[in-house]
Protein backbone atom coordinates (compact mmCIF):
# COMPACT_ATOMS: atom_id res chain seq x y z
CA UNK A 1 0.00 0.00 0.00
CA UNK A 2 1.39 3.41 -0.82
CA UNK A 3 1.69 6.03 1.63
CA UNK A 4 2.72 9.90 2.02
CA UNK A 5 5.09 11.82 3.96
CA UNK A 6 2.84 15.20 4.84
CA UNK A 7 3.31 18.18 7.40
CA UNK A 8 1.87 17.43 10.74
CA UNK A 9 -1.86 18.14 10.48
CA UNK A 10 -1.84 19.96 13.29
CA UNK A 11 0.33 22.41 12.34
CA UNK A 12 0.07 25.36 9.74
CA UNK A 13 2.40 25.61 6.24
CA UNK A 14 3.86 29.20 6.28
CA UNK A 15 3.88 31.44 2.13
CA UNK A 16 7.12 32.94 2.51
CA UNK A 17 7.70 36.22 1.21
CA UNK A 18 8.67 35.15 -2.97
CA UNK A 19 5.11 33.25 -2.79
CA UNK A 20 6.84 29.91 -1.92
CA UNK A 21 5.55 27.02 0.76
CA UNK A 22 7.62 27.24 3.68
CA UNK A 23 7.63 23.65 5.19
CA UNK A 24 11.47 24.23 6.92
CA UNK A 25 11.37 23.01 10.48
CA UNK A 26 8.18 21.32 10.35
CA UNK A 27 7.40 18.42 11.61
CA UNK A 28 6.34 15.58 9.61
CA UNK A 29 4.54 12.34 9.44
CA UNK A 30 2.58 9.85 8.19
CA UNK A 31 -0.56 10.85 6.16
CA UNK A 32 -3.95 10.55 7.96
CA UNK A 33 -5.78 8.81 5.61
CA UNK A 34 -3.04 6.51 4.79
CA UNK A 35 -2.91 5.62 8.34
CA UNK A 36 -6.51 4.71 7.91
CA UNK A 37 -5.63 2.84 5.24
CA UNK A 38 -2.85 1.02 7.28
CA UNK A 39 -4.88 -0.34 10.16
CA UNK A 40 -7.42 -1.55 7.47
CA UNK A 41 -4.98 -3.64 6.52
CA UNK A 42 -3.51 -4.62 9.51
CA UNK A 43 -6.76 -5.86 10.51
CA UNK A 44 -7.65 -7.77 7.69
CA UNK A 45 -4.37 -9.97 7.77
CA UNK A 46 -5.32 -10.27 11.69
CA UNK A 47 -8.66 -11.92 10.42
CA UNK A 48 -6.72 -13.90 7.89
CA UNK A 49 -7.74 -12.27 4.63
CA UNK A 50 -4.42 -11.27 3.63
CA UNK A 51 -1.09 -12.90 3.94
CA UNK A 52 0.93 -9.54 3.95
CA UNK A 53 1.31 -5.66 4.16
CA UNK A 54 4.04 -4.03 2.29
CA UNK A 55 3.61 0.01 2.64
CA UNK A 56 5.92 1.64 -0.06
CA UNK A 57 6.71 5.61 -0.56
CA UNK A 58 7.80 7.65 -3.50
CA UNK A 59 10.54 10.30 -1.78
CA UNK A 60 13.00 11.17 0.69
CA UNK A 61 11.29 10.09 4.13
CA UNK A 62 12.30 7.20 5.43
CA UNK A 63 10.40 8.25 8.52
CA UNK A 64 6.91 7.65 7.01
CA UNK A 65 7.98 4.24 6.53
CA UNK A 66 9.16 3.50 9.37
CA UNK A 67 6.20 4.85 11.45
CA UNK A 68 4.18 2.10 9.35
CA UNK A 69 6.32 -0.74 10.27
CA UNK A 70 5.99 0.47 13.83
CA UNK A 71 2.68 0.10 13.55
CA UNK A 72 3.02 -3.48 12.22
CA UNK A 73 3.47 -3.63 8.37
CA UNK A 74 5.57 -6.01 6.99
CA UNK A 75 7.91 -4.65 4.87
CA UNK A 76 8.52 -1.38 3.45
CA UNK A 77 9.87 -0.08 0.38
CA UNK A 78 11.55 3.75 -0.08
CA UNK A 79 11.82 4.43 -3.89
CA UNK A 80 13.65 7.33 -3.82
CA UNK A 81 13.35 10.66 -6.08
CA UNK A 82 11.59 14.14 -5.65
CA UNK A 83 8.57 13.51 -7.68
CA UNK A 84 5.06 15.02 -6.73
CA UNK A 85 2.71 14.71 -9.58
CA UNK A 86 -0.05 12.31 -9.20
CA UNK A 87 0.24 10.98 -12.23
CA UNK A 88 3.33 10.26 -12.43
CA UNK A 89 3.49 8.88 -9.35
CA UNK A 90 0.50 6.53 -10.00
CA UNK A 91 2.51 5.28 -13.04
CA UNK A 92 5.62 4.86 -10.59
CA UNK A 93 2.86 2.67 -8.53
CA UNK A 94 1.67 0.78 -11.91
CA UNK A 95 5.26 -0.50 -12.22
CA UNK A 96 6.17 -1.37 -8.77
CA UNK A 97 3.00 -3.63 -8.91
CA UNK A 98 3.60 -4.87 -11.99
CA UNK A 99 6.79 -7.06 -9.95
CA UNK A 100 4.47 -8.49 -7.01
CA UNK A 101 2.55 -11.01 -9.26
CA UNK A 102 0.73 -11.84 -5.94
CA UNK A 103 -0.54 -8.67 -5.04
CA UNK A 104 -4.31 -9.07 -3.93
CA UNK A 105 -5.17 -5.61 -4.20
CA UNK A 106 -4.10 -1.54 -3.24
CA UNK A 107 -5.67 -0.15 -0.26
CA UNK A 108 -4.77 3.37 0.29
CA UNK A 109 -5.86 6.84 1.74
CA UNK A 110 -8.18 8.95 -0.44
CA UNK A 111 -6.42 11.48 -0.40
CA UNK A 112 -3.22 13.50 1.31
CA UNK A 113 -3.50 16.61 3.08
CA UNK A 114 -1.02 18.54 1.73
CA UNK A 115 -2.24 18.93 -1.67
CA UNK A 116 -6.00 17.19 -1.15
CA UNK A 117 -5.35 16.36 -5.03
CA UNK A 118 -7.28 13.00 -4.31
CA UNK A 119 -6.17 11.43 -7.46
CA UNK A 120 -3.24 9.20 -7.57
CA UNK A 121 -5.96 6.10 -6.31
CA UNK A 122 -8.05 6.56 -9.30
CA UNK A 123 -5.60 7.25 -11.68
CA UNK A 124 -3.73 3.65 -10.37
CA UNK A 125 -6.90 1.69 -10.65
CA UNK A 126 -7.43 3.02 -14.49
CA UNK A 127 -3.26 2.34 -15.08
CA UNK A 128 -3.49 -1.06 -13.64
CA UNK A 129 -7.54 -1.71 -15.19
CA UNK A 130 -8.55 -2.94 -11.74
CA UNK A 131 -12.17 -2.06 -10.29
CA UNK A 132 -11.73 0.73 -7.49
CA UNK A 133 -13.65 1.80 -4.68
CA UNK A 134 -12.89 5.26 -3.67
CA UNK A 135 -14.23 6.95 0.01
CA UNK A 136 -14.64 3.41 1.68
CA UNK A 137 -16.36 3.73 4.92
CA UNK A 138 -16.45 0.08 5.16
CA UNK A 139 -15.10 -3.37 3.74
CA UNK A 140 -16.80 -6.60 4.02
CA UNK A 141 -14.99 -9.66 2.67
CA UNK A 142 -16.27 -12.12 0.23
CA UNK A 143 -14.95 -15.25 -1.45
CA UNK A 144 -12.06 -15.20 -3.42
CA UNK A 145 -10.63 -12.08 -1.89
CA UNK A 146 -13.79 -9.75 -3.25
CA UNK A 147 -14.69 -7.49 -1.53
CA UNK A 148 -18.25 -5.15 -0.56
CA UNK A 149 -18.01 -1.52 -0.23
CA UNK A 150 -19.94 1.32 1.12
CA UNK A 151 -18.52 3.75 -0.68
CA UNK A 152 -19.24 7.86 0.50
CA UNK A 153 -20.80 9.96 -2.36
CA UNK A 154 -22.46 13.42 -2.45
CA UNK A 155 -25.53 11.76 -1.85
CA UNK A 156 -25.01 9.62 0.93
CA UNK A 157 -23.55 5.89 0.75
CA UNK A 158 -23.80 2.96 -1.67
CA UNK A 159 -22.48 -0.25 -1.74
CA UNK A 160 -20.55 -2.30 -4.90
CA UNK A 161 -18.51 -5.25 -4.99
CA UNK A 162 -15.34 -5.63 -6.49
CA UNK A 163 -13.38 -8.92 -7.61
CA UNK A 164 -9.74 -8.83 -6.54
CA UNK A 165 -7.29 -7.63 -7.70
CA UNK A 166 -8.77 -3.91 -6.80
CA UNK A 167 -7.93 -0.50 -5.64
CA UNK A 168 -9.82 1.25 -2.49
CA UNK A 169 -8.93 4.42 -1.25
CA UNK A 170 -10.16 5.22 2.24
CA UNK A 171 -12.42 7.57 4.30
CA UNK A 172 -12.20 8.54 7.44
CA UNK A 173 -15.30 5.89 9.05
CA UNK A 174 -12.93 3.40 7.54
CA UNK A 175 -10.77 2.30 10.97
CA UNK A 176 -9.59 4.14 13.60
CA UNK A 177 -5.36 3.67 13.60
CA UNK A 178 -3.62 2.18 16.51
CA UNK A 179 -0.77 3.79 18.20
CA UNK A 180 2.33 1.94 18.72
CA UNK A 181 4.06 1.01 22.01
CA UNK A 182 7.43 1.81 22.91
CA UNK A 183 8.98 -1.57 21.28
CA UNK A 184 7.27 -1.81 18.52
CA UNK A 185 9.07 1.87 17.63
CA UNK A 186 12.42 0.95 18.85
CA UNK A 187 12.05 -2.46 16.37
CA UNK A 188 11.26 -0.31 13.55
CA UNK A 189 13.92 2.00 14.08
CA UNK A 190 16.40 -1.23 13.01
CA UNK A 191 14.29 -2.56 10.92
CA UNK A 192 15.46 -3.21 7.05
CA UNK A 193 14.18 -1.15 4.49
CA UNK A 194 14.29 -1.85 0.63
CA UNK A 195 15.78 0.91 -1.38
CA UNK A 196 15.75 1.85 -5.13
CA UNK A 197 15.48 5.08 -7.41
CA UNK A 198 12.81 5.91 -9.65
CA UNK A 199 14.74 5.37 -12.60
CA UNK A 200 14.38 1.43 -11.57
CA UNK A 201 10.84 1.95 -13.13
CA UNK A 202 10.17 2.88 -16.42
CA UNK A 203 7.74 5.75 -17.08
CA UNK A 204 6.02 7.40 -19.66
CA UNK A 205 6.68 10.58 -19.97
CA UNK A 206 3.75 13.21 -18.76
CA UNK A 207 3.29 16.59 -18.90
CA UNK A 208 4.19 18.57 -15.33
CA UNK A 209 1.91 20.94 -13.25
CA UNK A 210 4.00 23.48 -11.58
CA UNK A 211 2.48 25.14 -8.85
CA UNK A 212 3.84 29.52 -9.92
CA UNK A 213 3.25 31.07 -6.61
CA UNK A 214 1.20 30.52 -3.47
CA UNK A 215 -1.14 32.51 -1.02
CA UNK A 216 -1.66 32.62 2.48
CA UNK A 217 -5.39 32.84 2.85
CA UNK A 218 -6.91 35.55 4.64
CA UNK A 219 -8.35 35.43 8.18
CA UNK A 220 -12.45 35.33 7.97
CA UNK A 221 -14.05 38.37 9.15
CA UNK A 222 -16.80 37.85 11.57
CA UNK A 223 -20.19 37.35 10.37
CA UNK A 224 -22.92 39.52 11.26
CA UNK A 225 -26.37 38.20 12.90
CA UNK A 226 -29.44 40.11 11.33
CA UNK A 227 -32.97 39.40 12.62
CA UNK A 228 -34.74 40.28 8.91
CA UNK A 229 -34.45 39.79 5.50
CA UNK A 230 -34.79 43.98 5.32
CA UNK A 231 -32.12 44.06 7.72
CA UNK A 232 -30.11 41.33 5.49
CA UNK A 233 -30.80 43.75 2.08
CA UNK A 234 -30.03 47.43 3.52
CA UNK A 235 -26.61 45.37 4.83
CA UNK A 236 -25.44 43.99 1.51
CA UNK A 237 -26.58 47.61 -0.12
CA UNK A 238 -24.34 49.10 2.91
CA UNK A 239 -21.30 46.93 2.05
CA UNK A 240 -21.97 47.62 -1.42
CA UNK A 241 -22.71 44.20 -2.62
CA UNK A 242 -25.68 45.28 -3.73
Amino acid sequence: MPVKSVVDYRLSVRVDAKGHLSTQGLKHGLNPFDEIALEAALQWRAAGHIDRVEVVTVGQDEKVLRSALAMGADSATLIEGEVDQPLIIAHVLKAFAAQHSALQGVIMGKQAIDDDCGQVGPMLAGLLGWPQATCAAAVRWLNDCAVEVDQEDDYGQKQITLSAPWVITTDLRLATPRFPNVMALMQAQQASIHRCVLSDFECPQVHSVRALQYEAVERQRAGQVVSSADELIACLKASGVL
